[in-house]
């Protein structure tokens, strides 16, 4: 403008220096406007891009109405924006809680911790084991896990050392997530099992084990030691030094440490118990306590990086026989003395579980605990209609298959019927085991079929 109005003003100058002068300027503005027009295109195009990634990072909602970025798409679209070919290219994971993540990326300052998928539990005789095994095969079954299951019944092999030719076959390129099943423990099952399996147990008070084991397995009755008292216990344990330790459905002497894989005569050998013991928790990641169960969960969920919902679960096995025997001084000696591996196995594993709760906190561990008994208590008001014998009991699947006569099962509210946590929780271990075989084969995760018969009974009744 101020070109043109000094030209309008120089009437001295010529037409044809106008026309050139004009010329002149034109190119230069036309080089100029061609440099700001393509700084406009890139600015604009880099806009245009930075608006794409707004909206494929955009907040999304979650259930609870929270807003979070989506972190994969981000990082994806970021990656191209930095063009940085010097910069390491680390491998994603999908990390629960974090999206998709590159593994190890120093940029983004996220500790990758799986929840693990790999357990090893030995299944004990009374000791709220089947409670715990029902937390296994639910994690397992709702995450199509790979159970080690027997070819034939619900024990891998017991009372019987543990040979891996009981397990079902899988098919190729297939491994053993979970085996969770009664089994007489060796260590051969590490080989079969992958590196990084969390091998887990349970024990209990051996007073309170013992004596619901000494009922539940009858071994009052003619087809153990045959003793006719009403006061079958206190008679029993009188005559516990004229005894012989024997299998009447489990063995009737330090059952738990015959869980574990400890022959008859050893256990007349205090060091060779402490052995045995060393050995115990040399194998084992951790070995939860009957009597501080909800304790224990905590710390198996700390261990395997789990949720609270994952280590739920509703009492399995309750007998409704008289559980208040008295037992007086000369009783629990002779107990003592009868099971005293059992009773050094118990007091090591609930020292080392009171040391790992220091270790925990104890404030931490208590608010834990409650919350854990909060959900359980949501879930059991919601699931549970009532706990009833197995004549009034609806569904076949929650029906005992072991002592029917002492032992009770779940009704669930109508409005609970569908949902699938709910029957999971209240289903008995012979039909889930049964359900958990016809899924494997249907996976294709087992070579044959696999047949399921309750081999509890068998050895409760010999002569079936």
């Amino acid at each position: 403008m101020y070109v043109t109005r000094m030209l309008k003003q120089s009437s001295y100058i010529s037409v044809p220096v106008t026309i050139w002068i004009f010329l002149i300027l034109y190119k230069f503005h036309g080089r100029h406007v061609t440099q700001l027009s393509a700084e406009t295109t890139q600015h604009r195009d880099s806009k245009l891009l930075s608006d794409k990634i707004w909206r494929k990072t955009s907040l999304k909602k979650t259930p609870l109405g929270i807003r979070k970025p989506n972190t994969r798409e981000r990082s994806i679209e970021l990656k191209n924006i930095d063009n940085d070919k010097s910069s390491k290219q680390y491998p994603t994971l999908n990390v629960e809680g974090h999206g998709r993540v590159q593994k190890d990326d120093p940029r983004l300052n996220v500790q990758l911790k799986q929840p693990v998928q790999n357990v090893f539990f030995l299944k004990t005789h009374k000791t709220a084991s089947s409670t715990v095994q029902n937390i296994f095969m639910r994690y397992g079954d709702n995450r199509n896990l790979t159970f080690g299951l027997a070819k034939s019944g619900n024990l891998l092999g017991y009372p019987l050392n543990f040979k891996k030719d009981v397990l079902s076959p899988l098919t190729i390129g297939n491994e053993y997530n979970i085996i969770c099943h009664h089994l007489r423990y060796n260590r051969n099952i590490k080989q079969i099992m992958p590196e990084n399996t969390k091998f887990i147990s349970i024990v209990r008070n051996p007073f309170h084990q013992f004596r619901s084991a000494f009922y539940y397995y009858l071994f009052q009755s003619p087809m153990c030691y045959n003793i006719a008292s009403n006061y079958s216990l206190k008679t029993f344990t009188e005559a516990t030094r004229r005894l012989k330790e024997r299998i009447c459905g489990v063995p009737t002497r330090n059952i738990m440490m015959y869980d574990f894989g400890m022959d008859f005569p050893d256990m007349n050998d205090e060091a060779l118990i402490q052995q045995k013991i060393q050995m115990i928790d040399e194998d084992f990641d951790l070995i939860l306590i009957t009597d501080y169960l909800d304790e224990s969960l905590i710390l198996m969920k700390e261990l395997l990086n789990w949720k609270i919902d994952d280590i739920v679960s509703f009492t399995k096995t309750y007998s409704a026989y008289n559980k208040s025997n008295i037992i007086t001084q000369s009783m629990a000696t002779s107990m003592v003395r009868w099971n005293y591996a059992d009773h050094l196995l118990f007091k090591h594993f609930n020292d080392s579980l009171w040391e790992k709760i220091d270790v925990y906190g104890r404030d931490r561990m208590n608010k834990q605990i409650s919350v854990l008994r909060n959900r359980r208590h949501q879930l059991e008001s919601f699931c549970i209609k009532n706990m009833s014998f197995i004549d009034e009991i609806e569904n076949i699947d929650f029906k005992p298959t072991n002592r029917m006569d002492i032992t009770l099962g779940y009704n669930l509210n109508v409005f609970a019927k569908g949902n699938r946590t709910c029957n999971q929780l209240a289903t008995d271990e012979v039909p889930y085991t049964k359900k958990l075989g016809a899924k494997m084969k249907k996976l294709g995760r087992f070579s044959h079929r696999l047949g399921i018969r309750n081999t509890d009974d068998f050895h409760l009744n010999p002569k079936r």
